[in-house]
């Protein structure tokens, strides 16, 4: 498991409306390291190597946007979505990964609402150059808490920051088996292909987020799942907003690895060292006998 079941249990339990957790099973780190160094020698990930390097890339977020008391097993990850992108922006910038972060906020005109990454992956599909974009959300799950998903929320003041007087994304989500579906998936992977269904289901749910009741009728209030807007709407507007977020980027200098980078420092520990003394011992004695 790649978080501790234990600080899961000592950790602050929130409530949230879909079931899916963070992805939680083994990763081979020598196989991401042995990904990256072909990645550096080829320019390309093999097609069936991609989900493993986001899947790690992911993991490794998640855990460095949590403090020890925190587990992403049961944390929404509130309020880290700024953080989460430096880190998948600096990391694939070390990489020569081509990344752009944004603010679904600058997508629609209005105040910061969540921060993204996107990301543009070159690989090989059918014997031919290609590449495969996604859109990297680790900390999705803040807008899928039971508290800020009641219909109610459409009738209460705005407490703080970016919380508008209508239920969270997670709730129009939540209406149809496709949102459902979509919405588990990205709390699991906290990535998703970019294409025209994904972008539609992911964008349609922030831009009712941002609609107030005022613009409904009384008897289609809560219930709708999905607006008129097209993919090819919001994927022009993310490029606008990659734009507004690159007037003021900076350098944040975070101190980001590699995973070769990881796998190097290790292989000068005293601990890798004796490891490797101890196979070789153990070879050496084996052909003795």
């Amino acid at each position: 498991m790649l978080y501790n079941p234990s600080t899961a249990e000592y950790s602050k339990q929130e409530n949230f409306i879909f079931d899916a957790t963070p992805y939680n099973e083994d990763i081979d780190f020598n196989k991401i390291v042995e990904i990256e160094r072909f990645y550096d020698n080829n320019g390309y990930i093999k097609e069936e190597d991609i989900n493993n390097f986001l899947n790690y890339l992911i993991y490794y977020t998640r855990i460095n946007i949590c403090n020890p008391a925190e587990s992403p097993l049961t944390f929404s990850m509130k309020s880290r979505c700024a953080p989460a992108a430096n880190i998948i922006y600096e990391l694939c910038k070390k990489m020569n990964i081509e990344v752009d972060k944004f603010n679904i906020g600058d997508m629609f005109n209005t105040h910061t609402i969540h921060e993204l990454t996107k990301i543009s992956i070159p690989t090989i599909i059918d014997n031919k150059k290609d590449t495969i974009q996604y859109i990297l959300d680790p900390t999705f799950r803040q807008f899928c808490l039971e508290e800020e998903n009641r219909f109610h929320r459409y009738f209460e003041e705005p407490r703080y920051g970016v919380r508008m007087s209508t239920p969270h994304p997670g709730y129009f989500l939540k209406l149809n088996k496709k949102g459902t579906e979509f919405a588990n998936n990205l709390i699991t992977y906290g990535y998703f292909e970019i294409n025209e269904d994904n972008i539609k289901t992911y964008f349609d749910a922030f831009r009712l987020y941002l609609t107030p009741k005022e613009e409904y009728t009384l008897d289609n209030l809560g219930l709708r799942s999905s607006t008129n807007l097209t993919s090819y709407y919001y994927l022009n507007r993310i490029e606008d907003a990659i734009n507004i977020d690159k007037k003021y980027d900076i350098n944040y200098r975070m101190n980001v690895k590699t995973p070769i980078e990881i796998d190097n420092e290790y292989k000068r520990t005293i601990k890798y060292k004796l490891i490797k003394l101890k196979e070789k011992f153990s070879q050496n004695k084996s052909h003795k006998l």
